[in-house]
């Protein structure tokens, strides 16, 4: 608003006045608003409010809400302005670093034997069924998979193996006998095949 002042001075004889106007621009009152924390390859939305002019650092946008997406912890400043009043706010944004997840191991195997798989690269795991290690041994009937989900704090990410199981072959049993012959021929008197695993 504007408040118009006046001054009046006399010397006892003779009086003068004079009149000035005081014009207030409102000093902005400017806030960061958005989450204070992402995860690493998210992007976060921060809006400036009251101001009639906006500047962000880094990056120097103009406009009142920016969308950022940074690779690490980074602070921003947000200066607004009503003319020539100004006023900054600074919001610190925290990146935690999303893991990679792996999984190692996942192979072929024949029906009744065991595979070891192993995640990388997270603080905590949950595989499967609940199992809380890095490390699990699966035994499948069948071909399953499974899933292991890592975790960095809040900020998690996923991977999925395949573990093919074969079955092992069945092989039947089958008896062969000779019909009597004479003792100058000689004979087979009976053959036997039993079947068995694989090795």
């Amino acid at each position: 608003g504007a408040t118009t002042y006046t001054l009046t001075g006399n010397n006892n004889i003779c009086s003068a006045s004079a009149v000035v106007t005081v014009s207030v621009t409102a000093t902005p009152t400017v806030n960061i608003s958005g989450n204070a924390d992402i995860c690493s390859g998210q992007s976060e939305v921060l809006t400036g409010a009251t101001a009639t002019n906006y500047t962000w650092s880094p990056g120097g946008a103009n406009t009142s809400s920016i969308s950022v997406n940074p690779g690490s912890t980074t602070i921003y400043t947000l200066t607004g302005a009503n003319g020539t009043c100004t006023t900054t706010a600074i919001a610190s944004l925290s990146v935690t670093p999303t893991p990679t997840i792996t999984i190692t191991g996942a192979a072929p195997i024949c029906n009744g034997q065991s595979l070891v798989l192993t995640g990388g690269t997270a603080t905590s795991y949950t595989w499967t069924g609940g199992i809380s290690t890095n490390t699990i041994t699966v035994n499948p009937t069948t071909t399953s998979n499974y899933t292991l989900t890592g975790a960095n704090g809040t900020c998690t990410t996923f991977a999925v193996a395949t573990v093919t199981v074969n079955q092992l072959p069945v092989i039947g049993t089958a008896s062969v006998t000779a019909a009597p012959c004479g003792l100058s021929t000689g004979c087979i008197d009976s053959v036997s095949v039993s079947g068995g695993a694989p090795t």
